[in-house]
């Protein structure tokens, strides 16, 4: 009888909703083994907001419903079309439209840390020219 609830309550934590930024910072840190700085806020916000972008090619992101308040699923092409800003704070769309407290699930954090580790991804540094390489080594391994 003990064995279903923990069972269940690990299923309830798979499904949790983080927050965006928190998830970002979270797997900054276990796929390259260093934390992003807050003495630096501009650049702690570009590493943030990349690791956002590449979370979008892997996992699905959610924003919260403007009448319900409970977390929809973003469509691929507005997250392909859209921009991440402020640290993953917010995402713009293509339209202008800015969505503010996005989530993922606590399982698709840690399949994203397993996929991002295994393609051998390498953040740029702040302050570096932006570089497709991201995105490159995301189609080979999706091909793979």
């Amino acid at each position: 009888m003990l064995e279903g609830i923990i069972v269940e309550r690990s299923e309830q934590r798979d499904l949790q909703h983080l927050g965006l930024p928190t998830a970002c910072a979270v797997i900054y840190s276990k796929v390259t083994g260093v934390t992003p700085d807050p003495r630096e806020p501009q650049g702690m916000r570009e590493i943030l907001n990349d690791v956002a972008h590449a979370l979008s090619n892997l996992v699905p992101i959610f924003a919260p419903d403007r009448s319900s308040g409970l977390p929809i699923l973003l469509p691929a092409l507005e997250l392909i079309e859209g921009k991440f800003s402020r640290g993953a704070h917010a995402f713009c769309t293509k339209k202008g439209t800015e969505l503010r407290n996005l989530t993922i699930q606590r399982r698709d954090m840690l399949s994203a840390i397993v996929i991002l580790k295994a393609a051998n991804i390498r953040f740029q540094k702040p302050g570096e020219p932006k570089q497709s390489r991201i995105r490159r080594r995301l189609c080979r391994w999706k091909a793979a």
